[in-house]
């Protein structure tokens, strides 16, 4: 039998000077019958030409007219791969794979018919790298999905046919950066399951503008609304909307209030009363009257 087709899809805006090294590692996987796509999210840096530079028979440059962000750019990318793949693996543009990444990677799926999707360790490397040096520690726990997650957003291989049965990375997610959460949370919600094959290495860079950089405490809160609000039938049948909301968006949000944080505060407490106004009340309300009655 032949090997199954694996596409890699690589988002590039404005880091054409990373992705000499990520487009070698590609081309350096031990696992031959994959074939890479490389899109220039109408960068303005010159990464276009970067990125032309590294064309090969196994990888193809597609530029962009207008910028669609992160997530709308790795849906044109599936679209234009077409129904030939049998695998998907999203790569990051400033990241790279270890050698035998993306063949650990499919002999797990193909071992295991009811996964959808499978991923590696992170591995930090880069400017800003500190004392934690992979992620995740552990792996997946269905019941704690909506508290912990522990699945990465790039270094993802998805089965092509699972990933076909959800609506992609949403763009209602984009301005959070949480639309690879989302999109395992489809999966999950159409019973696939995720696997961690621990000795697969992703390495991660880490700098001055990756996704770990620059995510702030008010970005977590508007993710976990996100969530919410198009997740909100597994949310209730776990640990509930009020509970969901104790832990993932309510300490910071008080804090923001109490800080004087009003311009950070006020859109998140409008989208929380857009979504679950009776929750948001019930929730805001026993925490002050809590509080009112602890001072008397």
């Amino acid at each position: 039998m032949s090997e199954p087709l694996v596409g890699v899809i690589v988002p590039c805006f404005n880091q054409g000077r990373f992705a000499s090294e990520c487009v070698a590692s590609i081309e350096a996987q031990t696992y031959r019958n994959l074939r890479a796509m490389v899109v220039d999210d109408a960068s303005t840096d010159g990464s276009g030409a970067m990125l032309d530079a590294l064309a090969s028979d196994r990888v193809r440059i597609v530029h962009l007219q207008r910028n669609l962000g992160r997530a709308l750019v790795r849906n044109e990318a599936v679209r234009r791969l077409g129904d030939g793949v049998d695998f998907i693996l999203n790569v990051d543009c400033d990241d790279r794979l270890s050698p035998e990444y993306a063949a650990k990677l499919v002999a797990a799926l193909r071992a295991d018919p009811e996964a959808g999707l499978a991923y590696g360790t992170l591995h930090f490397f880069g400017e800003l790298r500190d004392a934690q040096t992979s992620w995740p520690a552990e792996a997946y726990v269905h019941d704690e999905r909506f508290l912990e997650n522990r699945i990465p957003g790039p270094g993802v291989l998805f089965r092509a046919a699972a990933l076909r049965e959800t609506k992609g990375w949403r763009a209602a997610f984009a301005p959070t950066g949480n639309e690879d959460v989302d999109l395992w949370l489809q999966l999950v919600e159409r019973g696939w399951r995720p696997l961690w094959v621990r000795d697969a290495v992703y390495h991660y860079r880490h700098h001055g503008s990756s996704f770990l950089s620059t995510r702030t405490e008010a970005n977590r809160a508007a993710s976990a609304i996100a969530v919410l609000a198009h997740h909100r039938r597994g949310i209730d049948d776990t640990l509930g909307a009020r509970e969901y909301l104790e832990r993932e968006v309510m300490p910071w949000l008080r804090g923001a209030l109490r800080n004087g944080q009003f311009r950070e505060a006020a859109p998140i407490l409008g989208k929380l009363l857009r979504i679950a106004p009776l929750v948001t009340l019930r929730t805001l309300g026993g925490y002050y009257a809590g509080r009112l009655t602890h001072k008397a």
